[in-house]
C-alpha cells in the first residue's frame, strides 16, 4: 500500500470517529433539551393549577359576600336622643297631609314648644311602660320594696344586697327577735339602737320601716369601712367593726355568714 493510500484511509477512519462523537453529543444535547422542556411543562402546569384553584376560590367569596349581603336586613340602630333647648335650637317644622293631593291645602306648622310636649308625653309612656324598680316575689308589700329601693339609693347599697340580708337574717319576719339580742327584718343588734336614735331618729326596732332604715345604714357605713368589697362588709355588719377589723388584720376577708348572704346576693337578687 502507497503513503497515499495509507494518509486517505487515515482520514477516512478519522472522520467516521468524529461523526459518531457528534452524534453522541446532539443525541444527549437533545434528551437534555427533551428532559428541560418536560420540567418546564410540570412546572407550568403546576403553576396553572394553583392559579385556577385561586381563581375559584375568590369567584365563590365573591358570591357568597354578594349574596350574603342581599339576603341580610339592614340593622335597626334605635338611639334615644336628649333634646335640651338650651343647646340644640329646633326649627319649625312643616307636616304635609300625605293624602291629600290638592295644592291649595293649608301647611300645619308645628312650633318649638309642641315638639317639646311630643318629647315630655314620650319619656312618661317609657317611664310608665318601665318599672323604677324590681318587684321581688317575696313576703313584704310593694310599697316597703319601693321605701327599700329608694333607701338604697340614698345610701349607695345595691337593694339586692339589702334584700339578701334580709332573707338570710329573718327570712323576712318583722318580728324576729334573736337571743344575741337582734330584732326585726334585718336583726339590727341592740347596741346600736342609741346610735340610730340619736341620727336617725329610730324609735321602734320592730316596726318595719325604721328597721331597713337602720340596717341599712349601718350596711352603708360596714361597706365604707371595707372599700365597697361585699364579703368584709357583711364580716363587719355580722360581728361589729372591731371584730371584723381584727380578721381583717389576720388576713381573713370572707366567712360563712358572708358567703352565705353572699350566695343569695349573687343568686337570688341580682339582676
Amino acid at each position: 500500500m502507497s503513503k497515499g493510500e495509507m494518509s486517505e484511509l487515515k482520514v477516512m477512519t478519522f472522520n467516521k470517529e468524529s461523526y459518531k462523537e457528534r452524534d453522541e453529543k446532539l443525541l444527549k444535547a437533545k434528551r437534555a433539551r427533551r428532559r428541560a422542556l418536560m420540567r418546564r411543562r410540570k412546572r407550568i402546569a403546576r403553576l396553572t393549577c394553583v392559579l385556577t384553584c385561586l381563581f375559584v376560590f375568590l369567584i365563590v367569596v365573591l358570591f357568597v359576600l354578594i349574596f350574603h349581603k342581599k339576603d341580610k336586613p339592614a340593622p335597626i340602630s334605635i338611639t334615644s336622643i336628649d333634646i335640651s333647648t338650651e343647646s340644640v335650637a329646633l326649627e319649625p317644622v312643616t307636616i304635609i297631609p300625605p293624602n291629600n293631593t290638592d295644592s291649595n291645602v293649608s301647611e300645619q306648622v308645628v312650633s318649638d314648644t309642641e315638639i317639646i310636649e311630643m318629647e315630655d308625653e314620650v319619656e312618661k309612656i317609657n317611664a310608665i311602660s318601665e318599672p323604677a324598680f324590681i318587684i321581688y316575689d317575696i313576703p313584704i308589700s310593694n310599697d316597703l320594696q319601693e321605701y327599700i329601693y329608694n333607701l338604697s339609693k340614698e345610701y349607695d347599697v345595691d337593694v339586692a344586697l339589702i334584700f339578701a340580708v334580709m332573707e338570710h337574717e329573718s327570712s323576712f319576719d318583722p318580728n324576729a327577735r334573736s337571743e344575741s339580742g337582734d330584732s326585726g327584718l334585718m336583726q339590727v343588734n341592740d347596741i346600736n339602737l342609741e346610735t340610730l336614735k340619736k341620727e336617725l331618729g329610730i324609735d321602734d326596732i320592730f316596726d318595719p320601716y325604721q328597721n331597713v332604715l337602720g340596717g341599712t345604714y349601718l350596711l352603708s357605713k360596714c361597706l365604707k369601712d371595707a372599700n365597697g368589697e361585699i364579703h368584709p362588709a357583711l364580716m363587719c355588719y355580722n360581728m361589729g367593726r372591731s371584730n371584723a377589723k381584727e380578721c381583717w388584720n389576720k388576713g381573713i376577708y370572707s366567712s360563712k355568714y358572708s358567703r352565705a348572704v353572699y350566695s343569695l346576693y349573687e343568686n337570688e337578687y341580682q339582676r
